[in-house]
């Protein structure tokens, strides 16, 4: 139901005719593991074979060590016997052998009554002797395990004693099916205690207020079908709660899932070789749109326009103004203005691609975009995994948290996307082609006497201004001649900037102008 998945039950090769007894319950723990001892002791008696099922590797450990103060030999199948684990589990069906096991341990090898002589013959012969050698040693084992078959199929076949009940029926039913294979005999009983996890945290209060009204005493157990029923809801809680939470991650993930899709759609298409003029377009009708939904909302009346917005917002991104007064553009209907900001912005995206080539500006825009697209993307990611962290308080305002994380995630997304567009966009009219081929300098600035430079290089950065007249600024430039410093070289001013782009810049401003 979560992934949709269609589901086929495949029934059993043959009847199963394994006995399946109603659960004990014991009012301790204690008590539950002394009856588990007495059952083992007596189905140990008449050799048959003991699977004992555990649902931690601690409960596993309690029990190793309550069969070795009763001299019984066992083996424990846990994740500490990993290597000898499908050993263990091949000789479990063994007259007599008794096998402790967490519930998920041994899966995937069969467990064949009267022992498997195929491992018996390869763990004797060895894995570097040959053919001959496992042949001899099967030939010895296979009569052996035949004999062995028949007296566990006497005693009764697999015996399967299940000392708590998991929280998933699903894995209680995978502990009962290692015995009954293929139509053989076997048996399988759970004994329980009101102090296990599940029956505390999931359990009615009426099976303790039950076994109090009984009367009965602490190492008496109670057997009845009510109990089992009893269990059986508690686990269906559980398996509740815990699909909820499945279906709750899903959704969560389902709503990344949608955003990474459309983010690597941009990814494939910017890398696969797709023209990349469509996808400037694209962004570039984003980017007026977004512009005419911020300033000038549709259905707004013209007073309420943020026409100052409109001018802040061309200078940013495209670095220009419209001349027209705050009247002139409120008497100009709002797709007019529209119209004429996307043909104005076309425009200069055409200029552009004239001044650069069509093969550098697709060069650019490609590079520019998945930069862009990697970097919005990973601190999108960051911002996502921080609102899902917080969003379940919303729950305490009687807001559905989902609903509330799948609103506020969109909101992040598109506008993630706006600010990858308006970039992209300011980014190629702001390209300047001759700068970056400008090879860097490669050698370090000329040591110089601040003291001796002209007022426009010795001031700081924040207090330069324009040469106050043309011989300053041909000062400057002989200084710079002088001195070898070239445009791009870092200003010696301290600034950090390029010459050309400070003080040059001022003193060309003021003696051509």
């Amino acid at each position: 139901s979560i992934y949709d998945l269609d589901m086929l039950l495949v029934p059993t090769n043959r009847p199963i005719a394994r006995i399946d007894s109603e659960d004990i319950v014991y009012k301790t723990q204690m008590d539950k593991f002394k009856a588990v001892m007495e059952d083992i002791k007596e189905k140990h008696a008449k050799q048959q074979p003991i699977l004992v099922g555990t649902t931690s590797v601690e409960k596993s450990e309690i029990l190793h060590r309550l069969l070795d103060r009763a001299g019984v030999p066992h083996e424990v199948l846990n994740a500490k016997n990993h290597l000898r684990e499908a050993l263990i589990v091949a000789q479990a069906g063994s007259p007599s052998a008794v096998t402790i096991s967490t519930n998920m341990a041994g899966r995937g090898t069969d467990i064949r009554l009267g022992g498997n002589p195929d491992e018996l013959a390869r763990l004797e012969s060895g894995a570097e002797v040959g053919e001959a050698a496992y042949e001899k040693s099967l030939a010895k084992y296979l009569p052996l395990c035949e004999s062995n078959k028949e007296i566990v199929l006497a005693a009764g076949g697999l015996h399967i004693v299940g000392t708590e009940r998991h929280e998933s029926r699903r894995v209680d039913n995978q502990l009962r099916g290692r015995s009954g294979r293929q139509g053989d005999p076997g048996s399988s009983r759970f004994f329980l205690s009101l102090e296990d996890d599940l029956l505390r945290m999931f359990g009615t209060d009426k099976m303790n207020m039950w076994m109090e009204r009984m009367g009965l005493a602490d190492d008496e157990p109670i057997e009845h079908r009510w109990i089992s029923h009893a269990i059986e809801n508690a686990q269906t809680k559980v398996e509740g709660h815990h699909f909820q939470i499945r279906k709750n991650i899903l959704e969560y993930d389902d709503v990344m899932n949608y955003q990474r899709k459309g983010v690597y759609l941009i990814r494939r298409r910017a890398l696969g070789g797709e023209d990349i003029y469509p996808m400037v377009t694209e962004s570039l009708e984003c980017v007026v749109g977004d512009i005419m939904d911020e300033c000038i909302g549709e259905g707004m009346h013209p007073e309420m326009w943020d026409v100052e917005g409109l001018r802040k917002r061309l200078q940013t991104i495209f670095a220009t103004t419209w001349s027209d007064s705050d009247n002139e553009i409120r008497d100009e209907s709002r797709t007019a203005i529209q119209q004429r900001l996307h043909e104005e912005a076309s425009a200069m995206v055409e200029e552009k691609v004239e001044e650069m080539g069509q093969e550098l500006f697709d060069s650019i825009a490609r590079m520019l975009l998945l930069q862009l697209t990697d970097k919005l993307w990973k601190d999108h990611l960051l911002a996502i995994d921080r609102l899902r962290q917080g969003v379940g308080l919303r729950g305490y305002g009687q807001r559905n948290p989902l609903l509330e994380y799948k609103r506020e995630a969109y909101h992040m997304f598109v506008m993630m996307a706006a600010i990858r567009d308006e970039r992209l966009i300011s980014g190629l009219l702001s390209y300047d082609p001759e700068a970056a081929q400008a090879p860097p300098a490669t050698r370090p600035a000329p040591a110089i006497d601040l003291g001796a430079l002209p007022t426009q290089i010795s001031g700081s950065a924040t207090e330069q201004a324009a040469p106050s007249n043309p011989a300053e600024g041909a000062e400057t430039r002989a200084f710079a001649k002088e001195h070898g410093i070239k445009k791009n070289d870092p200003c010696p001013c301290g600034s950090e900037k390029k010459f050309k782009k400070c003080c040059r810049k001022g003193a060309k401003t003021k003696v051509t102008g």
